[in-house]
């Protein structure tokens, strides 16, 4: 019988044995079948007793994590990880808390199952490849890579569709910084870092596979969706759940400025501020808000806000237009 410590919120030590898990059994097998379900619990303890770090993170979130390897449809197997068992500091509970996150062979996998796309890919491209894009009616990828630096400049993604076209998405590395310092696990490890102390961080220890993860979650935008997209859905719902926003970066400050000169309701702006204060506004729920917002932005002049000479013009026409109209 495997049997591992693990540090639960009240600091006390708790040994946990294997029947434990048995708690999420029946809603695990609402999504698979007895036999996977003792699978996964073997890889979930392996990985567990392999890493102290998880070994710290309070009992509930490990069941959560493990019970959300059925809801995903990926397997933690050792040898083809599709998903890992990531230990995370909780802000909130000033804690480790472990948590699913798919990997990049697990993300394609569940996109290619959809049969949305015949094969899906990403690469880094690093300084000194030979990489262009070419666009137009129709679109292409030029990547020889060099091997002169392993420093990454650019990451892409390509997705084939069934008719043989294809959707690409290209990322600068400082976009994927961007997605990355919204990390709470990053913020985390650089607060702790500061201190002298160190903690676990994916994007620190695996920054290759991040990026391709992260351009392929960029990539799933806009390819085409059938009805077996619940898996995808909920794979990106679990990855995007570490990177909410703070209160005071600069998209929630824009998000805010939106808000006071958009022709929306008083409700429906109340719905949004409710939303972005909550502490849990992902980085791609708030570029959907601004897509909103854009949408009904005000006039300069109607809106109250700072206007010019030109901006007096364009409004003088619009009158005249009306008018005539």
């Amino acid at each position: 019988m495997i049997q591992l410590q693990t540090t639960i919120k009240q600091g006390k030590m708790q040994v946990i044995k294997r029947e434990q898990l048995n708690v999420i059994k029946d809603t695990f097998m609402q999504f698979t079948d007895e036999k996977t379900f003792a699978r996964e619990c073997s890889f979930a303890l392996q990985a567990i007793n392999k890493s102290p770090q998880l070994q710290k993170c309070n009992q509930q979130s490990m069941l959560s994590a493990v019970l959300n390897v059925a809801q995903v449809n990926l397997t933690l197997n050792p040898i083809n990880p599709q998903a890992y068992l990531i230990p995370r500091y909780d802000k909130k509970t000033k804690g480790m808390v472990c948590v699913l996150e798919p990997s990049y062979q697990g993300l394609t996998k569940l996109i290619t199952d959809t049969k949305s796309v015949v094969s899906v890919y990403a690469y880094c491209v690093c300084e000194g490849d030979d990489f262009r894009v070419e666009l137009g009616t129709s679109t292409e990828i030029i990547h020889n890579p060099m091997y002169k630096s392993d420093k990454i400049e650019k990451v892409y993604a390509v997705g084939i569709l069934p008719d043989g076209t294809k959707q690409i998405e290209v990322m600068t590395i400082e976009d994927c910084y961007k997605i990355r310092e919204a990390s709470e696990s990053y913020k985390a490890y650089l607060k702790f870092k500061a201190q002298g102390k160190t903690i676990p961080c994916i994007w620190n220890n695996h920054e290759n596979a991040m990026c391709r993860k992260t351009v392929i979650k960029r990539l799933c935008k806009y390819l085409p969706k059938t009805d077996q997209w619940e898996y995808v859905n909920k794979a990106i719902e679990l990855d995007n759940t570490d990177y909410t926003l703070d209160i005071d970066s600069g998209t929630v400050q824009h998000i805010t400025n939106l808000i006071r000169t958009a022709a929306l309701d008083d409700e429906r702006k109340s719905q949004i501020e409710l939303e972005i204060y909550s502490g849990e506004l992902t980085r791609d729920r708030a570029d959907e808000i601004i897509t909103e917002l854009n949408l009904h932005q005000l006039e300069p002049i109607e809106s109250g806000n700072n206007y010019n000479q030109s901006d007096i013009n364009n409004k003088l026409d619009k009158v005249m237009q009306d008018e005539r109209a």
